[in-house]
């Protein structure tokens, strides 16, 4: 066979990577010829290329797409403009705002602050946190009467941002000073309002307030929480001035009995004394030791023993005051004569002294307590009885009560006739705790009087000696013993001495919250006063003022102390700076009637 010289193409897939690959200009005479026949490749042709199915594009389009928008968010994203655009989609976030002047540097108060269209108010530092709006560039735009309108584009971020801004001011600035009529001390947060301008006070109870300058005055407002709202003339000048000073009164009313007219009225007056109205007009039959006004601690309720009606054998009757309306409506009443304890939360408590019933009759006495919020009357406890008339009868009585933490502690004791020595036998006298409702009676301690002969000692003796501790003293035959009620519970009292329990020992008036005492003490030939915790320790000397006495609190921050037994004066509980002197409120008229150890109301003093 003759030697074939067509080439045959190879495909380049099929290449053998060592193997050399000689053109046919490469080729030489030294080249060997091929004597063989050459051994015949396979020609290899590259695959048909296969179209992908619908499922695969759409496989494919499900990690590109994302991708892609990932990428695209994370270009976005490091722009801080488009950032808080994108964020702002999803996230809000508020913006701290300060706004002083640009002239005094004082912050500027009530001013209006709007962000992309929600507005709020700068508090008395100058101060406000807008509510929440979307991230991103928002409009933010300040403004207030007599100031000069400031706008501008703030960027919301994701995490809250601070700004200040400083406005500039078109009026007059006006200095304003205003005090605490009582403490003296600066008012914070009082609002000064002039027309469509207004302004707050700082901590040291100063505001400007910028009002037009073709004033020589402007009438005003002064108004805060817990205190009287007054009106008020400004001198619309920039220079400090004393014409720019006022005081504001605490809000709320002191109820007291007058007799100027003649009659012993119920009166009430603001704390300065101010606004005075008769809440309830004497008829003239009032008794000048009979008739006394005592106060709940928060003044929410009045109790009145009074005779107003009826001759002089008329007998005194209990009545409600309820302070929210001034309405007057009836306790008790009938044949019978009342002895106050006082009040005890807003329940009034006393004791009945029935008359007509015989010392050998049961029910001569009662304990009584009247809800003042529910109108509800609730007896206690009723006195037993023993004997058959005459010089024979033996009959129980109902001794000292006192109010201590929700609680009534009082005594039981028996009165034996001289010659009906006979009926002690079995009889005993009690130590009692009871709620004012009646409900958790508690015999605390039972002393047996069996035995007794004629004219021999029985009697239970009492004091108040701090604000939730009594002592007792029983006198039994011979034996004489003391006792001590603390925690709920009667104990043996061995330490104690006829000579301590004898002693005078403070009336401690409790406050609102019960969480203080308020208490007066001689110290060196003064009337030295105090405050201290709700068992009368840990003492401040409120005042060292021979002349004054306590007489209860107005809520947790006042002290209302008398003078003279006839005129009413108020205090802040830190005391009087130097040179300074209790606020008067007003002359009062108090019966001849103390109430000593009673801590649960005010008037007694």
């Amino acid at each position: 066979m003759g030697e074939d010289n067509t080439e045959h193409e190879k495909p380049q897939e099929n290449v053998d990577e060592n193997e050399q690959t000689v053109t046919p200009q490469e080729e030489t005479h030294e080249s060997l010829p091929n004597t063989a026949e050459p051994e015949e490749k396979p020609v290899v042709l590259p695959e048909p290329r296969q179209r992908k199915s619908i499922k695969q594009l759409i496989r494919t389009k499900k990690v590109i797409i994302p991708a892609a928008v990932v990428l695209l968010l994370a270009i976005l994203m490091a722009v801080p403009i488009t950032r808080y655009t994108i964020l702002g989609l999803v996230f809000k976030q508020s913006l701290n705002v300060t706004v002083t002047d640009s002239k005094t540097g004082k912050p500027v108060t009530e001013a209006t602050v709007t962000l992309a269209g929600t507005s709020s108010k700068t508090d008395k530092n100058g101060h406000v946190i807008t509510p929440k709006v979307k991230l991103g560039s928002q409009t933010l735009t300040i403004t207030k009467k007599y100031y000069k309108t400031t706008t501008g584009t703030v960027v919301v971020q994701l995490k809250q941002k601070k700004a200040a801004y400083k406005i500039e001011a078109t009026g007059r600035q006006v200095t304003v000073v205003v005090k605490n009529k009582i403490s003296t001390n600066g008012l914070e947060n009082a609002l000064v309002k002039s027309g469509e301008s207004e302004a707050r006070t700082d901590k040291t109870g100063t505001a400007v307030i910028v009002l037009p300058s073709g004033l020589a005055t402007a009438k005003a407002t002064l108004a805060a929480d817990g205190y009287n709202t007054q009106d008020i003339t400004l001198e619309v000048t920039e220079t400090p001035s004393d014409k720019n000073a006022f005081t504001m009164t605490p809000a709320g009313k002191i109820y007291f009995l007058s007799k100027k007219s003649g009659k012993i009225d119920v009166v009430k007056t603001n704390l300065d004394g101010s606004e005075r109205q008769t809440v309830l007009a004497g008829t003239g039959r009032e008794e000048d030791r009979g008739t006394v006004l005592l106060a709940s601690t928060d003044w929410k309720y009045l109790a009145l023993e009074a005779r107003r009606e009826g001759n002089e054998s008329a007998k005194a009757k209990l009545y409600l005051i309820d302070t929210s309306n001034d309405k007057l409506s009836t306790i008790d009443e009938g044949n019978a004569t009342f002895e106050i304890t006082g009040w005890s939360g807003h329940s009034f408590v006393y004791t009945v002294n029935r008359i007509g019933i015989a010392n050998w009759q049961p029910k001569l006495q009662a304990l009584k307590a009247f809800n003042a919020e529910t109108q509800k009357l609730t007896t206690l406890d009723e006195t037993s009885a023993d004997g058959t008339g005459g010089y024979s009868y033996a009959f129980e009585q109902i001794g000292a009560v006192y109010a201590i933490d929700n609680l009534l502690v009082y005594s039981k004791a028996w009165v034996v006739s001289y010659y009906a020595a006979n009926l002690s036998g079995g009889k005993q006298t009690t130590i009692i705790s009871v709620q004012t409702d009646g409900k958790n009676k508690k015999i605390l301690k039972n002393l047996e009087i069996s035995g007794l002969n004629g004219g021999e000692a029985n009697y239970l003796q009492s004091t108040l000696y701090e604000p939730k501790g009594i002592y007792y003293h029983w006198n039994f035959k011979d034996a004489s013993l003391f006792y001590e009620y603390e925690d709920g519970a009667i104990k043996d009292a061995k330490d104690l001495t006829d000579e301590k329990f004898s002693q005078p020992y403070p009336t401690y008036l409790q406050s609102p919250n019960t969480k203080q005492t308020f208490w007066s003490e001689p110290r060196d030939g003064k009337n030295t006063l105090f405050i201290g915790n709700d068992e009368g320790e840990d003492e401040k000397e409120v005042a060292s003022l021979s002349e004054y006495k306590q007489y209860g609190w107005y809520t947790d921050d006042y002290l209302l102390v008398s003078k003279n037994d006839s005129e009413l004066y108020i205090l802040s509980k830190n005391g009087l700076k130097d040179g300074q002197s209790p606020f008067k409120i007003t002359d009062y008229h108090k019966p001849d009637r103390s109430y000593q150890g009673y801590g649960g109301g005010y008037g007694g003093f």
